[in-house]
């Protein structure tokens, strides 16, 4: 490509136009495959392409041999196509990484990560910008977060961990109703609309309630249940165990906090003696036909890697009784969602993007969640979507 030249990507074609001279008909590299269809270009891409002016494109070629799914065919060679952007109205700077997989069967997208400025960068480093820093915007945006409990986490961590997990999902039944914040006080408009209106938050939300459906059937007397991981374990805690005896439940988590928070949790309900927990990888339960049940959400929407969720997947289905069910959920592809204000994903995308560029962006469809599942010894029985079909749940039976 020219040097000191700006350059537009035609997500249709794969050509690059100068944006200066107009200077059409250089591709990003010879014989550039299709984008795939279940992965979409960048957000700000998507429905105005003149709104963003490409700074830089560079690839790369490596050459790999190794199946990342036993049905899928032989990886020959892998491309990355590393693109960096300016977004004309936001004036955000942009940087993502496309991997590309080419196999005996074709060249196929296998998706990128978003971040800003620098793939895997911490926000501290991501805060130094380019050409002088943030954008206004951005900046506005970090400093309401730092106002309230829950945005300074997020603006910390990058992601929610057990305690804010259950701060979200429990939000339709307290602060909803009181209006009040973690902190006791008036939640401000941020927060409000992160709880009430942001998409990803209200299929979290969702997800949550049509786990409890799916799994008070199998929480009778005498059964052994698991959430993994736990957080605060309100997806078995929060049930309606009236008229069950016997049932013994187990929370396995990495974190400490979590575990902390989850025992006090179990007092509350009163249901301290029925519950052990376990500090322990999700990978490695070292647990053989163990429990009845097990509940998992929130790891695999942080796993990129195909092949590594599947071994998830093997870890349950190991420490599961024979017939035991698993019930577990996943992040659909973006293009495929029904938001209920399209408003609202287009500042989720922003927020969760520029501002707050957060982990948890790993998407699977279905049809690829029921094969993981298959390998790894599951028979899906059912899969419910959230009114969006953002975040849905799966239950599965261990064959």
């Amino acid at each position: 490509m020219s040097p000191n030249h700006q350059y537009r990507l035609s997500w249709a074609t794969n050509v690059c136009c100068c944006v200066s001279c107009q200077t059409a008909g250089e591709t990003v590299w010879p014989a550039i495959p299709r984008w795939r269809t279940d992965r979409p270009p960048p957000p700000c891409v998507q429905e105005c392409p003149a709104s963003v002016t490409f700074l830089g494109v560079g690839a790369s070629v490596e050459r790999i041999t190794h199946s990342e799914l036993s049905t899928r065919p032989m990886t020959r060679s892998r491309v990355l196509l590393d693109l960096e952007w300016e977004h004309n109205i936001l004036k955000t700077r942009q940087r993502q990484v496309f991997a590309y997989l080419e196999t005996d069967a074709g060249t196929w997208y296998s998706g990128g990560t978003m971040r800003i400025l620098s793939h895997g960068h911490d926000l501290a480093d991501l805060a130094s910008g380019v050409d002088g820093g943030l954008s206004p915007e951005v900046q506005r945006v970090r400093e309401q977060l730092r106002t309230f409990e829950l945005g300074a986490f997020l603006l910390k961590n990058l992601g929610l961990n057990g305690y804010w997990t259950s701060y979200v999902v429990l939000h339709p039944d307290q602060g909803r109703k009181t209006g009040l914040g973690s902190d006791g006080a008036a939640m401000g408009e941020l927060e409000r609309w992160l709880l009430d209106r942001c998409p990803a938050f209200l299929a979290t939300q969702e997800r949550f309630r049509i786990f409890r459906s799916l799994t008070q059937p199998f929480m009778t007397s005498g059964t052994a249940c698991a959430s993994i991981p736990c957080g605060l374990m309100d997806d078995l805690l929060s049930g309606d165990d009236s008229g069950i005896n016997g049932m013994r439940l187990t929370g396995v988590d990495l974190d400490a906090e979590s575990l902390t928070l989850a025992r006090a949790n179990a007092a509350r309900c009163k249901l301290q003696d029925a519950v052990t927990f376990e500090q322990r990888d999700a990978w490695h339960l070292d647990s053989a036909s163990r429990w009845d049940l097990i509940t998992s959400n929130g790891l695999n929407i942080y796993v990129e890697d195909d092949s590594k969720c599947v071994d998830l997947y093997k870890s349950f289905a190991s420490a599961l009784a024979a017939g035991g069910h698993l019930v577990t959920s996943f992040i659909t592809p973006p293009e495929t969602w029904q938001p209920h204000h399209a408003g609202d994903l287009e500042r989720q995308r922003f927020l969760f993007g520029p501002v707050v560029p957060v982990k948890w962006q790993c998407t699977r469809s279905e049809m690829l969640t029921r094969e993981q599942l298959a390998i790894a010894g599951f028979e899906v029985l059912c899969v419910q979507y959230d009114a969006q079909r953002i975040f849905p749940a799966v239950l599965a039976r261990k064959l």
